[in-house]
């Protein structure tokens, strides 16, 4: 056990994530308008070292949070690569860790098949399915908001005895 789940739950989950978020991420459809944005960023962050502010060539791009363009650059920085694939990488895995921490969450306050049940009807719903197979920042505020609520469970113990 590690948490509420067992170690073969965890694992279920994250095949599951593997499988409907990762199969042919790359050569689905071309870049969207806002992934191209974040591409285009991350890649001029890797050319010109300036990491702070993302540029889209000689104008700054401030619609949205730099985190996504750090976190596309890194992706991009150790693949090697500028692949449609690479650039999604990162809301792949805020998307899995919000099923991760969804499936934590109702296994702290209803046990293992509960937790488990969450995790994999979260890892199938619409908007998760679609926007952790984007690289735009709503799957990484998701994965922050889901953490934020479980930290804060955590630490006020909602919920964490359950009856029997």
């Amino acid at each position: 056990m590690i948490g509420p789940l067992s170690k073969r739950s965890w694992l279920l989950l994250i095949v599951a994530c593997v499988l409907v978020f990762c199969v042919n991420l790359g050569g689905a459809r071309v870049l969207t308008d806002h992934e191209m944005d974040i591409g285009g960023g991350a890649r001029q962050m890797l050319t010109d070292g300036d990491w702070l502010i993302p540029r889209l060539g000689d104008r700054t791009w401030l619609e949205k949070p730099p985190s996504l363009h750090w976190l596309a650059a890194m992706s991009m920085k150790i693949s090697g690569s500028s692949d449609e694939w690479v650039i999604r990488m990162p809301s792949v895995l805020a998307g899995i860790g919000v099923v991760l921490l969804v499936a934590l969450l109702v296994g702290w306050w209803m046990g293992e098949k509960a937790g488990l049940v969450a995790g994999l009807v979260q890892c199938t719903s619409l908007y998760v399915v679609t926007y952790a197979r984007l690289a735009e920042a709503d799957m990484l505020l998701a994965f922050n908001v889901v953490g934020a609520l479980v930290v804060f469970v955590r630490l006020q113990g909602i919920g964490l005895d359950r009856p029997s």
